[in-house]
């Protein structure tokens, strides 16, 4: 059973990897559910000097001071229907998958699994006090301190689960903590992510980008950067994706495509020549891989997430965090030499393939089902 936070209506990441997990899994034979909370969990979980709790009392006193937008979401559901939070409004979730509803996570027998899997560091804590005698993991994709300060969240690595991480810098991250971790690196599908367009052929004033309004994901640089080359290259076209709204009106030359299709998002990796990203953290950084697999040459921040992957010179073109300039500039380098965008492409082509998806489930099941 897999814990997540809270009901995913639009493509996410971190939701996507666990529910490719939990396909797989139901494919291979073992009846897999998946946990979402209505009431986010950093909403009901009380957090003391003792450590968590995630008590029914707790859990009645935090609906009790849910604001007017709280209960207006939690009616909505109600009145609604639950399939019109589902999963797979997005993503081709195994029909034999079950889904769960729930207000809050505390355990009922509604949730009774041999093993659990907590996906957030709000949902750990829940799972840790599930009964005795279960398998309990705790799948760490991002260092998310952004929800809870680093003192609470290294209290969630505290827990007593199993951490599986998604990267090195993660397990490391841990480890300054002395907490044990193993590292299952995620993997990608070329039978979802492939070559359409000739790398060569290639527009080279083509660029693709994520729009997101996670400041962590830091897309006002990657704008900062654009209009930096723009007004260098007014031929320069830019292919932007992404499932949120603008919070600002785009340059006439940023083609928006908001939620597309996966069939219209592998069309945008494969019409553009360079694919940039300036996030000031990832846990991993699934769109440059993704971007690689399409053979786009990447620009990239020194994010850890993405050195993950990329390494500069070689199969990317890496520069500082919050450094419009720098990424303006290898933007334009590849520009202006041809060469060097297709041979940073070929060589992040042949490298990504080395994180197959194939490998990582393995790798994941052998861990969470031995």
């Amino acid at each position: 059973m897999f814990v997540l936070p809270l009901i995913c209506k639009q493509p996410t990441g971190g939701v996507k990897v666990v529910l490719d997990y939990a396909n797989r899994l139901q494919s291979d034979g073992y009846e897999v559910s998946v946990v979402y909370a209505i009431v986010h969990p950093e909403k009901l979980l009380r957090i003391t000097e003792d450590g968590f709790d995630t008590s029914m009392r707790a859990t009645v006193s935090g609906l009790c001071k849910l604001g007017f937008r709280g209960w207006l979401r939690l009616a909505k559901w109600m009145i609604s229907g639950k399939s019109d939070y589902s999963s797979r409004s997005w993503y081709n979730l195994n029909e034999n998958v079950k889904e769960h509803f729930v207000i809050s996570l505390n355990y009922t027998k509604k949730l009774d699994a041999d093993i659990y899997i907590a996906t957030a560091c709000t949902t750990a804590p829940y799972v840790a006090d599930y009964p005795s005698g279960k398998k309990k993991f705790y799948f760490i994709q991002e260092y998310e301190n952004w929800v809870m300060n680093d003192k609470e969240l290294n209290a969630t690595y505290s827990l007593p689960l199993k951490k599986i991480v998604i990267s090195r810098w993660l397990s490391n991250t841990l480890s300054r903590n002395r907490h044990d971790s193993t590292v299952v690196p995620n993997g990608f599908d070329d039978s979802q992510f492939y070559i359409t367009t000739p790398i060569e052929k290639r527009n080279r004033f083509s660029v693709s980008v994520m729009y997101h309004i996670r400041p962590t994901k830091d897309f006002a640089t990657s704008l900062k950067a654009l209009k930096i080359v723009h007004d260098k290259y007014p031929q320069l076209t830019v292919k932007m994706f992404g499932v949120y709204d603008t919070e600002e009106k785009m340059p006439e030359w940023i083609d928006f495509h908001k939620s597309p299709t996966h069939e219209e998002h592998l069309a945008i990796n494969n019409e553009s020549s360079i694919y940039l990203a300036s996030s000031v953290t990832e846990g991993w950084g699934l769109t440059i891989g993704e971007a690689m697999m399409c053979g786009q040459a990447v620009v990239c921040t020194a994010a850890e997430g993405f050195l993950e992957m990329a390494v500069n010179e070689e199969n990317a073109l890496v520069s500082p965090v919050r450094n419009s300039e720098m990424l303006a500039n290898n933007i334009i380098r590849l520009i202006e030499d041809d060469d060097l965008r297709v041979k940073i492409a070929r060589q992040g082509l042949d490298d990504i393939k080395k994180f197959t998806v194939d490998k990582s489930y393995a790798k994941f099941k052998e861990i969470v089902t031995l």
